[in-house]
């Protein structure tokens, strides 16, 4: 009776964790993990990401979430109206818990962009992933091991609890609109952006088998997103962005809005001196998070934080926090064409 009601404890605890998948709050910053749709699509000819995020830091419970992803493009040109296509690769380790329950996904996804006038193209886009769900009891204790002064993790828990691992495929598709208004420059006073998609996930509705006794199925999530970008002064732009997450009953929304300002011109004359910008500014969550953030882009490299503070109390006092880095290269120039 006591290992049914712990089955049926953790069964709730993991319909919440699989409702709302692995997340992160730089959300525009993965969007190509979010949407496939939006793979390969961005300034450059490939791209590396990887990201960390450390939930609940201060509340003795670990919860670490770890992605990376690595995106290129193909027939794309730096001028011009031509289709290409983009293709990436990504995995994600989500663990959590005493009991270090998690989700390990590796995937592929690939993207197919058509231009409709300069400045102006439409993407479409589906990925496919292997997953592995694991538990780990061995640090889980039972009433039973109480020895009359502590429990005693020694001591037989009398429980016949059988959980295990578990491999599924999941797949996904989206779509996606994106517009740049042209200019001559990188970064100057006309500058106008906007990015705008919609992706479904877990489109085969894959059945978690958390035990012997029951087989769920995924909700489908959907995700809508959007992006806009323009320039404030020559040196100085203003970045917002939008996602809202439904999945099942849940509901989620995340808001963002940063200042990018630049720190440093590229050189005209040799590409070794390249642009440098700071970004400073916040995200919110529905789930009543404030998420300051902080990025630096040195040339082709970014470095971004965010950090995470609930203002939900969990006790009197107390407050979950997040902290979230990224790590991102992208390759400005394709050594595949010849000019």
């Amino acid at each position: 009776m006591r290992a049914l009601i712990l089955i049926l404890f953790a069964h709730l605890l993991l319909n919440n964790s699989f409702s709302q998948d692995a997340h992160f709050t730089q959300i525009d910053k993965t969007i190509s993990y979010l949407n496939p749709a939006m793979v390969g699509n961005f300034e450059g000819f490939g791209k590396i990401t990887a990201q960390n995020r450390n939930q609940w830091i201060n509340s003795g419970t670990s919860f670490s979430t770890s992605y990376f992803m690595g995106e290129m493009n193909i027939g794309k040109k730096k001028k011009g109206l031509k289709s290409y296509t983009g293709i990436g690769a990504y995995f994600l380790s989500d663990i959590g818990g005493i009991s270090n329950y998690g989700i390990k996904t590796f995937g592929l996804a690939s993207s197919g962009n058509i231009p409709l006038a300069r400045g102006q193209w439409i993407s479409g886009g589906l990925n496919i992933s292997l997953n592995q769900q694991a538990i780990d009891l061995s640090k889980v204790t039972f009433a039973s091991q109480w020895n009359g002064t502590v429990i005693d993790p020694n001591l037989p828990s009398g429980e016949n609890v059988n959980m295990s691992s578990a491999f599924f495929p999941d797949a996904g598709a989206g779509l996606a609109f994106n517009f740049q208004k042209p200019n001559n420059s990188a970064f100057d006073k006309r500058e106008l952006r906007f990015q705008g998609g919609v992706s479904l996930q877990h489109l085969n509705r894959p059945k978690i088998n958390f035990s012997s006794l029951e087989k769920d199925n995924m909700q489908i999530k959907l995700m809508l997103h959007g992006l806009l970008s323009f320039s404030i002064t020559n040196s100085s732009l203003l970045e917002m962005s939008v996602a809202q997450f439904v999945q099942g009953p849940h509901r989620e929304t995340i808001l963002g809005a940063y200042l990018k300002s630049k720190l440093k011109e590229s050189s005209q004359f040799t590409s070794l001196v390249s642009s440098q910008f700071l970004s400073i500014g916040t995200y919110f969550r529905s789930t009543l998070d404030i998420c300051p953030y902080f990025a630096l882009d040195l040339g082709p490299f970014r470095i971004g934080m965010a950090y995470d503070i609930n203002l939900r109390p969990v006790t009197t006092g107390s407050y979950r926090q997040s902290i979230e880095f990224q790590l991102a290269y992208q390759f400005t120039k394709n050594r595949t064409l010849r000019f």
